[in-house]
């Protein structure tokens, strides 16, 4: 008798578990963060002895703080769904976590301590022989080295502020992006193999992506059209509008404008199409910017206008002060003083309320006439620090990214999982002492990213600015990347500037719990990695599983098998 009371408080401890788990996991794919962490975390107090259901839920923990941008918390869960799997011998299981620990430290910018993880979640792929999960772990590192690159090549630093990007930089960004170009390649080998047509897609929009970065724009221009014509093919409105918007910006750069406006335009009719403002909005904004260069000023106007209006429709404060410049900026081209001022006044006024001036009277005057690089500014007026050179910050484009549309925001497919145990001990020193590091320092923010108030360079800004000297040149797409932009020192400097207007939103690639399933992503679309499922469904299991289960469902499913 004491043995059967004993028997059924422990499973009616398990079913609680397991029912505090599976609420859990809804209010994660409803993106309810915070009720998902109460959740799991009353699955933990309830308590498991079933190191399966443990595994699940320390994976999901993590991942509900990592989309909360609370990093320090994910790496605790991430790294104890770690220390189960080595406990319990499960390669796939440790090749999950480790890919979870690397793009939670990629996230932090811990670019080393994100390597090794990936690194490891690559090597344990390959002991198993998973072929689905060694694209994912090659995507991952691919990802990893392209915003290590961009870090190098970036001219603002972590904390916002300019710097001067020194011939090492350049020499180590370039490094680091041929390096992602190197595993984008391997994972986009496998999964054509594997006939992934969505895996393919997120590495030949990558791919284009990273060659652009670099000033190689023959070959971003045609991963962005095998990009376009997979999206096409798979009926993806979105994916197809961010090929359309990436080969704007590519023709742009080697000044091919009028296939550019013929790429932005089509971008703007698919954003239509999905009834999307944000990306209706970004298309405009190209399509002004495109032929101010063209000096076509009336259609300039005219897209400026309607990027304006949709920007004050999406609250996107960045986007309106941006279509406020491009404004002035115009109708000073037009030699039109009191319109341009008139927009001027009206981001003086926007600065002075958010606090970003604090002399009003500085810029109530119309400026001088400006050179095409100087014409990039927002007005002047800005406190100068003490001690140290004044610096003219640039609006950043919020919502309304104008460069690299990154394909991290395509969905993920979830790959059928296996189970394999081999004894290993991956939990090195140096993966505890990394995380201890991390705790001494403030690092539950997100990953910096300009605020509103924040004014920075963006992508059309900078082809004006390197616009002198080449604004005759009608460039075909061209085998190297200087053809379009010589004298060689200025595409140089091009792609070292281009390298700057990179989104940063490439696909942290999140492990997810549910196979079959991935747990929706957040608004910078980090996308769930195909998991290390904890079953191996035989027929008659696979017969009883369906996809609207969740992972805890599937567990206790084949419990009874």
């Amino acid at each position: 008798d004491q043995n059967q009371r004993k028997t059924h408080t422990h499973t009616a401890m398990e079913a609680t578990c397991k029912q505090h788990a599976i609420e859990g996991e809804n209010l994660l794919k409803q993106q309810d963060y915070r009720g998902a962490i109460d959740c799991f975390e009353a699955a933990l107090r309830q308590g498991t002895e079933d190191t399966e259901i443990l595994s699940a839920v320390y994976n999901q923990l993590g991942n509900a703080y990592f989309y909360l941008n609370q990093f320090n918390k994910a790496l605790e869960y991430h790294k104890k769904d770690l220390e189960i799997a080595e406990e319990t011998n499960d390669i796939n299981g440790m090749a999950k976590a480790f890919g979870n620990l690397g793009n939670t430290f990629k996230a932090m910018r811990k670019y080393d301590n994100a390597i090794k993880c990936c690194e490891q979640h690559l090597e344990l792929t390959r002991e198993v022989s998973d072929k689905l999960g060694e694209g994912r772990a090659c995507y991952n590192l691919g990802n990893v080295f392209h915003a290590l690159g961009k870090q190098h090549l970036s001219r603002t630093g972590p904390d916002g502020v300019k710097r001067v990007v020194e011939a090492r930089d350049k020499a180590a960004g370039r490094q680091s992006i041929l390096k992602a170009i190197e595993y984008y390649k391997g994972a986009l080998d496998i999964n054509v193999a594997q006939n992934d047509a969505a895996g393919e897609g997120r590495a030949v929009g990558n791919l284009g992506n990273a060659y652009t970065a670099i000033g190689m724009y023959q070959e971003a221009i045609q991963y962005h059209l095998r990009r376009l014509e997979l999206a096409t093919k798979a009926g993806d409105l979105a994916a197809k509008a961010r090929a359309c918007g990436n080969l704007g910006n590519a023709y742009s750069a080697i000044t091919d404008y009028t296939e550019a406006i013929r790429y932005y335009t089509q971008s703007l009719t698919v954003a239509k199409e999905a009834k999307n403002p944000a990306g209706q909005a970004q298309a405009h904004y190209c399509l002004g910017s495109t032929y101010y260069l063209e000096k076509n000023y009336r259609k300039a106007i005219e897209h400026h206008q309607q990027h304006l209006a949709l920007a004050t429709t999406l609250n996107d404060k960045p986007g309106k002060m941006r279509a406020w410049q491009n404004l002035a900026s115009i109708y000073q081209a037009l030699k039109n003083e009191p319109k341009a001022e008139e927009y001027r006044k009206l981001i003086h006024d926007e600065q002075v309320r958010l606090g970003i001036i604090s002399n009003p009277a500085a810029v109530v005057q119309a400026p001088k006439p400006q050179s095409k690089q100087q014409q990039v500014g927002l007005g002047q007026g800005s406190p100068k620090p003490k001690g140290k050179k004044e610096k003219k910050k640039k609006q950043k484009v919020g919502e309304v990214e104008a460069f690299s549309i990154s394909d991290s925001e395509d969905s993920d497919d979830e790959a059928s999982a296996r189970a394999a145990k081999k004894p290993a001990n991956k939990a090195d020193e140096w993966l505890s002492a990394a995380i201890e590091e991390t705790k001494k320092q403030d690092v539950t923010a997100a990953p910096y990213k300009p605020a509103a108030t924040e004014l920075t360079d963006d992508f059309f800004d900078l082809i004006i600015g390197m616009n002198r000297g080449l604004e005759d040149q009608r460039a075909a797409v061209s085998t190297t990347a200087t053809t379009a932009m010589s004298p060689e020192e200025d595409q140089d400097a091009f792609f070292d500037l281009l390298a700057d207007t990179q989104g940063d939103r490439f696909d942290q690639q999140r492990s997810s719990s549910t196979p079959g399933r991935a747990v929706p992503p957040p608004t910078r679309a980090q996308q769930p990695v195909a998991p290390a499922s904890p079953i191996t469904p035989g027929k008659k299991l696979a017969e009883e599983l369906t996809e609207e289960m969740s992972l805890f469902e599937m567990l206790a499913v084949a419990k009874k098998q």
